[in-house]
C-alpha cells in the first residue's frame, strides 16, 4: 500500500547503509590518511555501536512522544541526522581521522533510530494482519534489507576509485562523493514519502497513562 512505500525504502536504504560506505572509508583511513588497523578497527566498533542500544531508542519512541507522534517523527528525525552527517563529511572534502570516527557513530545511531521505529511501525501493523499472513510484512521489510546490503556491499566496491595515484580504473568516485551518494539515496527515495506514512493511533487509554506505568 502506497502509505508503506516510505517503509519498502527505508529498509532497502537500511541495508545499503550498513556496507555502502564500509569499503570506501577503509580503504581511505588506510591510503589516504595512513591510518593504523588500530583506526580501521575503532571505525569498525563506532558503526557497531549503535546496534547495542536499539533497546533505549525503543523505549524513547515508546515513552517520549516528539512533536505528537510516537512513531513518525523520530523516523524523520533519525534519517535527517543520517543525512546531515553525510553532507558535513561530504562539504570537508578530505575529512579528518576523527570526523570520520565521529560523524560514522552519529549517523549510524540517527539510522538505528530510524530502524527501531520502522520495526515498532511494523510490529503494530501486524495485528491487523489476517492469521494467514501474519508476519509477512515484516518478513518482506528483511528481504528488501538483504537486497540493500547486497547492492550497498557491490556499489561500494565499485564505486570508490580513491587511492593517491588515481587508481587503476579510469572512472570512479573519491570518499566525499561517495558521503554524498549516501546522502542522495534516502533524501530522495524515503524522506519524500514520508509525509503519506500512516502512524497508528495510540488508544486513549494508553496514551493518558503516567510514566511510571508505561516503564511498567
Amino acid at each position: 500500500a502506497f502509505p508503506n512505500w516510505s517503509l519498502l525504502s527505508h529498509y532497502f536504504n537500511v541495508g545499503v547503509a550498513l556496507n555502502f560506505l564500509a569499503t570506501p572509508v577503509s580503504y581511505y583511513l588506510v591510503e589516504t590518511l595512513n591510518s593504523s588497523s588500530a583506526i580501521v578497527n575503532t571505525y569498525s566498533a563506532a558503526t557497531y555501536l549503535p546496534w547495542c542500544l536499539k533497546i533505549f531508542f525503543g523505549l524513547q519512541s515508546d515513552l517520549v512522544p516528539l512533536c505528537g507522534m510516537h512513531r513518525r517523527s523520530y523516523y524523520l528525525a533519525g534519517w535527517a541526522v543520517f543525512i546531515a552527517c553525510n553532507v558535513w563529511l561530504m562539504a570537508l572534502g578530505e575529512p579528518s581521522v576523527n570526523a570520520v570516527l565521529l560523524l560514522s557513530f552519529v549517523m549510524t545511531m540517527g539510522c538505528l533510530v530510524s530502524d527501531t521505529v520502522a520495526d515498532a511501525i511494523i510490529l503494530e501493523c501486524a495485528k491487523f494482519e489476517p492469521p494467514e499472513t501474519k508476519g509477512n510484512m515484516r518478513t518482506h521489510g528483511y528481504l528488501v534489507r538483504m537486497v540493500g546490503v547486497t547492492g550497498g556491499s557491490l556499489l561500494g566496491s565499485l564505486v570508490y576509485n580513491g587511492t593517491p595515484s588515481g587508481g587503476d580504473w579510469s572512472w570512479g568516485m573519491n570518499v566525499s562523493q561517495c558521503f554524498g551518494l549516501q546522502a542522495l539515496l534516502p533524501l530522495l527515495t524515503l524522506v519524500t514519502l514520508v509525509p503519506f506514512m500512516y502512524e497508528i493511533a495510540l488508544p486513549k487509554e494508553l496514551s493518558q497513562r503516567s510514566t511510571l506505568d508505561i516503564w511498567r
